[in-house]
């Protein structure tokens, strides 16, 4: 059993962070869950709890769950970020919801510049990149578990 680190110690994952999370040969793919699509992430030492439940083919029907099969995957450790769009910049609307997913890193690892790293996903690829700070991207908070 793990225990949670302390009391306000959420953050944001770092680009070098991302980047181990969203190279690991197989441990990385997009799917759906119950009708939203988004990036599943998997652990190291992830086991399937059952059948079909992973598939290398990239897009968001290739993995595809029901919230019951999802829960068993989470409980196996997976997480699920929403493709939930981006915050467009006219009238302040969510703009490609359901069709992309792009989220901060904590660092500014852009060459000095007035720029952060921006992780994208959508249904046919996923990369890093780097944009200016006024854009309007989620986050992903994280907390160090202590074993």
């Amino acid at each position: 059993m793990t225990k949670k680190g302390k009391a306000n110690s959420w953050r944001t994952l770092s680009s070098k962070e991302w980047n181990f999370l969203l190279n690991r040969e197989g441990k990385c793919n997009v799917g759906n869950v119950e009708g939203v699509n988004g990036l599943i992430l998997l652990p190291d030492d992830f086991k399937s709890p059952g059948q079909k439940f992973w598939l290398s083919k990239w897009g968001w029907m290739s993995n595809k769950y029901t919230a019951e099969q999802w829960m068993e995957m989470e409980s196996a450790g997976a997480v699920f970020l929403p493709a939930a769009g981006y915050l467009g910049c006219f009238f302040m609307t969510v703009v490609d919801l359901n069709e992309r997913g792009d989220y901060w890193s904590s660092d500014d690892d852009c060459e000095g510049t007035r720029r952060a790293r921006r992780i994208h996903f959508d249904s046919q690829d996923e990369y890093t990149d780097c944009l200016p700070k006024v854009a309007r991207f989620s986050v992903r908070l994280v907390q160090d578990v202590l074993k």
